[in-house]
């Protein structure tokens, strides 16, 4: 990939900052590129259990993962996971009067339809989800565009945003009409307000449509297997064409750079602190944004008040600002690029160097850190909790800094003697070295950062819900205990140790197997 340093990585946060802000999600930025090829992209939609499976099995894995905040350190535990907790969570049913079943029906038919058995989201969903990100992606061009003007000193510029504005306004009011129109979102909001004012009264029905959506064989394990034994639910993008259509181009000079970097994320600026000029004038690259489609996932459970957990200690999120708990967002989309493009000038007849992705520009002396490209393969082998990256290439960093200027000796004055006088006479002038330009290659696309959708509170359970919660049951650990045994002891079956681990993750710690003598345990 294109060589960028510290400086370009903040610039190109602070613009995606810049152009996707959305109420109610954040961006989490990866410390190093990830790479997918067009190609597996492409067959996400066109064929994902076929030839490119492992790839799209690795794409699942990635964009599932739980994200924790700007800097994307993700941990390895999975959306599914959470997600299936919460529908295997205690559901108490209070009766809905004969208005509000019906109120509360219409709005499920309006969402979901019933395909052979198979609950899907409805066509009117589709569209909605469509027609939506499209108008999103008419915003996020007015807002790059716009500023682009406000940064920039040439007078060109802001003359043809001047001239461009009506014109892209227009196209955002178009796609918002669209998406009243043609994608009903009056409607299809309206219809998730209701499951969601009318979620805490006789949920269990849509419960069961929940886990239908989530396990529609009924087999209690959804996931798919790829030949060599990765497990994953299936998870594609929408628009499923996006690498075949044109995408927006983003150009950013040196001068523009300087005052996107002080707006770029605290967090990440922190960590990508202390870089120097690496001699980049122009950076250019085409970038597009698409929806995360989850088939098995409705996200309206979250905020339903009508389930708890029986640990009654478990949050997911409290809803604070910043959120704690151990799920308090989720990716719902990524910010792609493409043909990254940079233009550095030459610095004493040579490039300077720079480093390949998301680093800090350090001292590194002894000229060992490298990090590598993460790409989705087909060929790679993927663990179950963590992504197997491609070893591709070194990655070098620059160190502006640590640039040695050689210091000419110090001589004494040679003897003079008298005789005709020299005349000096300048040399041409020296030809300037041309500015090193790189590409990335046009089949690979780079996921420039995750759009999280933030959770509410939840649990959150309504005070008739809550009322209901028995005290949870406490175990304490005796010499010669595992979960295998304590999970034979309360549920008769010792495969469900995990779901005691997952309740007791924090007072057991990573090891499940390390269980210590006078730990008291909460049995779900």
């Amino acid at each position: 990939m294109t060589g960028i340093d510290a400086t370009v990585v903040l610039g190109m946060a602070a613009k995606v900052e810049q152009v996707f802000a959305e109420d109610g999600a954040y961006h989490g930025f990866p410390m190093a590129p990830i790479g997918i090829t067009a190609d597996s992209l492409r067959a996400l939609a066109t064929d994902p259990l076929g030839a490119d499976a492992a790839a799209a099995a690795q794409f699942s894995l990635l964009v599932n993962e739980i994200p924790d905040g700007p800097l994307w350190q993700p941990d390895g535990d999975r959306l599914w996971k959470v997600y299936a907790d919460v529908l295997g969570a205690k559901v108490d049913d209070v009766p809905r009067t004969a208005e509000q079943e019906a109120a509360y029906r219409s709005a499920s038919a309006l969402l979901y339809v019933d395909n052979g058995g198979r609950l899907e989201p409805s066509p009117t969903m589709v569209a909605y989800q469509q027609y939506r990100d499209a108008f999103l992606a008419a915003g996020q061009e007015y807002n790059n565009r716009r500023g682009e003007a406000e940064l920039s000193a040439d007078p060109a510029v802001k003359a043809k945003w001047a001239a461009d504005e009506p014109v892209l306004a227009a196209a955002v009011t178009d796609a918002s009409t669209a998406w009243s129109v043609q994608g009903k979102r009056a409607e299809v909001e309206k219809a998730q307000r209701t499951i969601a004012d009318l979620g805490s009264s006789s949920p269990i029905l849509m419960w069961e449509k929940y886990r239908q959506l989530y396990d529609p064989t009924g087999s209690g394990d959804p996931t798919l297997t790829t030949p060599d034994g990765l497990s994953y639910l299936p998870t594609s993008i929408l628009p499923s064409n996006v690498t075949d259509v044109d995408w927006a181009r983003i150009t950013v000079t040196a001068a523009e750079l300087a005052q996107l970097v002080a707006q770029a994320p605290a967090e990440l600026r922190s960590r990508l602190a202390g870089g120097g000029d690496s001699g980049t004038e122009v950076l250019t690259f085409e970038y597009s944004f698409v929806s995360v489609s989850r088939p098995w996932f409705a996200p309206e459970v979250f905020a339903s008040h009508a389930w708890r957990f029986a640990d009654g200690s478990r949050v997911l999120s409290d809803g604070g600002n910043p959120p704690k708990g151990e799920c308090t967002a989720y990716v719902s989309g990524l910010v792609l690029a493409r043909n990254v493009t940079v233009r550095r000038r030459t610095v004493g007849g040579t490039p300077p160097d720079a480093s390949l992705g998301f680093l800090p520009v350090q001292d590194d002396s002894a000229g060992q850190l490298a990090e590598s490209v993460v790409t989705l393969r087909a060929e790679a082998t993927v663990q179950p909790r963590a992504l197997t990256i491609d070893r591709v290439r070194a990655l070098e960093v620059s160190r502006p800094g640590l640039r040695l200027v050689p210091v000419p000796a110090v001589r004494r004055s040679l003897p003079t003697r008298e005789g005709p006088p020299i005349i000096w006479k300048p040399g041409p002038e020296p030809v300037p070295n041309p500015p090193v330009v790189t590409t990335t290659d046009p089949g690979d696309v780079f996921v420039l950062a995750f759009q999280c959708r933030r959770l509410p509170k939840a649990p959150d359970p309504a005070p008739a819900v809550a009322a209901q919660a028995p005290p949870p049951r406490i175990y304490q650990v005796v010499s010669g205990d595992s979960l295998g045994k304590i999970a034979v002891k309360f549920y008769g079956n010792a495969g469900l140790w995990r779901k005691l681990y997952d309740a007791n993750k924090q007072t057991i710690g990573k090891d499940p197997n390390k269980l210590k003598v006078g730990q008291k345990l909460t049995i779900p």
